[in-house]
């Protein structure tokens, strides 16, 4: 099975996706700078990951968050430095932040539940 992400702009085919076909993906985000996609991946042995692709090397595609719980809308934060993302590893969803690409942990800012992750500018 192959997939693509296009550039929403212009229709433009810019990575093809090659992986078993039980493995659905969906972007989730695209970073400031062009350069970076997010997006979920079914994965047999985990559920819904959260990986990233570099458009400047399509080939290399990487997981940000990838755990037995389902990690799902995550959203680069404006300057790209962050990713923020909901996780149901409490029990419920709940926000999480960490830092993308880099070194870190994450951090959960969500209280009682939460869900769609938005950044305020210039965070």
């Amino acid at each position: 099975m192959q997939e693509r992400f296009q550039d929403i702009a212009n229709g433009v085919p810019v990575v093809e996706v090659k992986e078993a076909p039980q493995n659905s993906k969906a972007a989730t985000d695209w970073s400031s700078d062009g350069r970076f996609i997010l997006y979920e991946s079914q994965e047999p042995q985990t559920g819904s990951d959260l990986w990233s692709v570099d458009l400047k090397e399509p080939q290399k595609q990487f997981p940000l968050v990838q755990t037995e719980f389902e990690e799902v809308n995550g959203q680069f934060s404006p300057h790209g430095k962050w990713i923020g993302y909901e996780s149901n590893e409490s029990g419920r969803f709940e926000i999480y932040v960490q830092p993308f690409r880099g070194p870190g942990r994450k951090t959960q800012v969500s209280l009682k539940g939460g869900a769609q992750v938005r950044w305020r500018p210039g965070r």
